[in-house]
Order: structure tokens, then sequence, then C-alpha cells
């Protein structure tokens, strides 16, 4: 459109543009702007306090209050954090070393297995503590997989005015429903990480589910699940993925088939029958001792054996997740459906082995050398979408492989046949 009015290209870029100077009525326009009554002025003078002694044999006089005024309860100071940390002590004797340690089993009975790690790497008043409470109540079948949902979900919405506090207080956690249980985790620096941890046992031990946040919470699953169609294609696919080789995976449409059907009072009942039977693997790792880590520990034992009428489980229930081993040279293909978006995601799984540090390792290579080359190529050269990515892609059954996905506006057709020519070169 103004191609023919400018005068001069860009060096760089070779973009066209014209150059003047600036009209003399505007520039006067400007000037009249400018005067002292659209503009303002501030002094800063220099000055010292001096204190003045009182005089000698002078005369005092006491002015008395008519009265005082009550103070506004409404209008306060914030209590005390209890979370601030003070005692940055580092309690490994050793120095630097050359690689962080290993943990060690240090506890197993028939309540829990715990391991331990004490940090000689970083050496920084931080400590990370990972729980899994594995029960196998709250996976059989739809309906309690949502009551595990529901559950772990209000003891977060409980947990919500001490979010805050803890995080001014460089501490963090976060709560799961998993297919085997529960998993939570709490990290951050060490020296108030028990009162944190204790305040998350005792509102899961504690909670009483109210009819009224009881029904917000179970709305917002419930949209959670209904919205899952209208999600990003991509993601759609990565779930798909997971969704095939996974064991004991339950569909968005069975989870939302049953949700309405739960109660306050279901919900309470399958809290009280699934904390009196599991079993908890931790992981405590950090600026803790072996003392401190079974401190922890013994803690959640007591919690949950005070308030509950704790059995532990038999070995036979014991829920192990378990992932889906494909047959070699095996092809499948799985659609979903997306009604909200006009693009398409192609996600292409290549399992290769079992979860081994060995293997580990050797897939993280792998991935670190091929994902450049993977977006230079689908990304940059070919340009078939936005978004391109590839990585491990690993499973809680201990399956993993490679995986690469991409989101595009092209057929799927197309977008799979050069996703599998990169891979063949």
């Amino acid at each position: 459109e103004f191609t023919s009015v400018a005068t001069e290209k860009e060096k760089w870029f070779g973009t066209q543009y014209k150059q003047e100077y600036l009209p003399k009525e505007l520039i006067k326009r400007c000037e009249k702007l400018i005067n002292p009554s659209s503009t303002s002025r501030g002094h800063f003078i220099p000055f010292s306090c001096i204190r003045i002694q009182p005089k000698k044999n002078a005369r005092t006089t006491r002015v008395k209050r008519s009265g005082r005024r009550k103070l506004n309860p409404d209008l306060h100071l914030p209590k005390p954090n209890e979370f601030i940390p003070t005692d940055f002590q580092l309690f490994s004797k050793e120095k630097h070393s050359a690689r962080p340690q290993l943990p060690i089993k240090i506890k197993e009975n028939e309540f829990c297995r715990l391991f331990h790690g004490e940090d000689t790497f970083y050496r920084l008043p931080k400590a990370y503590l990972y729980f899994e409470l594995r029960n196998p109540f709250g996976n059989v079948d739809p309906l309690h997989s949502n009551m595990n949902t529901l559950y772990v979900e209000l003891v977060k919405d409980s947990l919500t005015e001490i979010v805050y506090p803890a995080q001014l207080g460089g501490l963090y956690y976060e709560l799961s429903a998993l297919n085997y249980g529960i998993q939570l985790t709490v990290h951050g620096f060490n020296h108030k990480i028990k009162q944190l941890l204790e305040t998350i046992i005792d509102r899961m031990v504690n909670i009483k589910v109210n009819p009224q946040r009881f029904e917000i919470i179970k709305e917002k699953v419930k949209g959670s699940l209904q919205n899952f169609h209208r999600d990003d294609p991509y993601e759609m696919a990565r779930y798909g993925v997971r969704y095939l080789i996974v064991e004991h995976q339950w569909d968005k449409d069975e989870l939302l088939s049953c949700i309405d059907s739960i109660t306050a009072h279901d919900l309470d009942s399958f809290i009280t029958r699934m904390l009196t039977r599991f079993f908890t693997n931790s992981l405590m790792y950090g600026n803790l001792t072996k003392d401190h880590a079974l401190e922890y520990m013994n803690l959640i034992e007591q919690k949950f054996q005070e308030k509950r009428f704790y059995q532990p489980l038999f070995p036979g229930m014991w829920f192990n997740q378990r992932g889906l081993i494909l047959p070699e040279g095996c092809n499948y293909a799985y659609k979903m459906l997306n009604d909200a978006h006009k693009i398409y995601a192609i996600e292409i799984y290549l399992q290769c082995f079992q979860q081994t540090l060995e293997n580990n390792a050797l897939l993280e290579l792998f991935c670190h050398v091929v994902h450049e080359r993977c977006f230079d190529q689908l990304r940059t050269k070919e340009q078939l979408g936005y978004i391109v990515s590839s990585g491990a892609c690993r499973s809680l059954g201990g399956v993993q492989g490679f995986a690469v996905i991409v989101q595009s506006a092209r057929k799927l057709d197309h977008v799979n046949q050069r996703i599998e020519l990169f891979i063949d070169s």
C-alpha cells in the first residue's frame, strides 16, 4: 500500500521506508502543551533532627486525654510466619563429593519402606521428601478413581490458606491422585519442612467433607473431564499413548459417566476405608540426617494410627503399576476425537527397553542427540507445524520409549510419512 511512498531500503532485511522531518506545526503544538500549569515540581530540602534536652526546674504540665479510641479489629498486622527458616546449618560433615550419594534403605516394615540420602554434592540447606501412599481401593473402577481425585482436591482446598506463607518461607508441596493411590512431595528449606509436612498429614487424616465445598470441587473435576476433548491436540495425543501402554487406565468418558452419582456421604465412607489400609514408599534426600528421616516417617505412622484404625496391606494387595510390552515389529494406530480445534496432532511412540539405570542413560543420550535434528528438520525446514517435540516417554509400569509429536494443520498421512522418513534417516 505504501510501496510507492517509500524512498529508502533497510540494509539487513530490505524493508522499504521513508525518512522525513517532523512538521513545524506539530512541534509548535507540542511546545504549547509544555507550560507550568501542565507540569509538576518537587522540592527536596535536606534536614536533620537534633535532640533537645529539657531545662532544669522547668515547669511541666501533663495533658489528660479525654478518651482513647478503640482499635479497629479488621486492621491488624499479619501473624508471624511459622515457615520462615532461621537455621541454615549443614548436617553433612563431608566436603563436596565428586558425585551425589545414592540413597539407601534404612527402614522397612508392614507400614512403610524408607530410603534416605544425604546431600554431599550440592550442600544446600534444603531437602526433598517424596511419599507414595499405595492403596488398592483408589483405582478398582472409574467410580473409586473419581473419589480418589475428589479426596485429593478437598485436601488441597483445605490447605489453600497455608500455601502462600509456606512459599514465602521457601517451602512447596504437591499432592496428586494416581493409579496406585496418592503421591505427596514436600521440598524446600529443611529447617521448617517438618511443620509443613505435619500440617499436610493432619489435613489428610482429619479431613471432613463439607457438602458445600464438595459440590464446588465436584463441579470443578467434572468440568475438567468435560473439557478434555477440547484440549490442545498434542496434549490429547500424549494422553492417548500413555492410556494405551499403562495398565488400569480409565478413559475420561468412563470417569465422566459416573461422577454425578457420587455424594458427600459416599466420599466420606471412601476416605475412611482408604486411609485404614495402605503402604507407604518414601524417599528423603538432602540436608537431612538418618535420624531426621526416621523422625518424619514415624510422624506419619503415628498420625494415621492415632486417628484411623490402620491395618497393614497383605503382600498380595500391594498394587504395582504395570506397563504393556509391545511385540517386536508391531504397528498400532489409535485415533481420538477433538471437536474444538481444526488442527491435528500425531505422536509416534517407539518402545525400546525396560527402565534400568543403564538403559535410562542410553535413552537420554539418544534423545539429546536427536532432539535438535528433529526440531530443525520437521519444524524449521519442512515447517510441518508450530509444535514439534521429541524425547523419552516413560510410564509408571517400567517401560519406556522414544516419541516424536507434531501438531499441524496438514493432513495426518503426510505428517506421519514425514516423521517416519526422519526416523529412518
